[in-house]
């Protein structure tokens, strides 16, 4: 990809989102004449890229841009256990919602079965018709 000058982010075969060639066409690589040639990858150990080292990494610039919100304090509670499980999956925005499945296309649609509005957390806990009702 690296032609001597510039970037050439036209000989990828994969499609990027412009503001990411933006990003890479700003890279400034450093270059150290009496050293040979070679890729390093700073996010092992081994300077070696496996797919696990990738997927960390994202994950450590996901976690980076997320607030660092700890939600130790479910665990502390006076409560079920079932409860507390049930609270710290709403405050990870994990809760099995029709929304959350469809997008992890367990289910095929994201619509409530009684108000046919998107199954999102909030709608299932404070906004649809049947909930508000309970």
């Amino acid at each position: 990809m690296w032609d001597g000058e510039v970037c050439n982010v036209a000989s990828l075969h994969t499609l990027l989102p412009s503001n990411i060639i933006t990003s890479i066409q700003h890279i400034v690589p450093c270059f150290v004449d009496s050293l040979k040639d070679t890729w390093v990858w700073s996010a092992s150990m081994n300077g070696q890229y496996t797919a696990k080292s990738g997927y960390t990494w994202l994950l450590s610039q996901h976690n980076n841009e997320v607030s660092q919100e700890s939600w130790s304090w479910i665990w502390k509670l006076h409560l079920l256990a079932s409860v507390q499980f049930f609270l710290w999956q709403t405050c990870q925005k994990s809760l099995p919602t029709r929304s959350i499945l469809c997008h992890r296309r367990v289910l095929l649609t994201p619509t409530c079965p009684f108000c046919s509005e998107d199954e999102t957390i909030s709608h299932c806990l404070m906004l649809c018709p049947r909930s508000v009702e309970i």
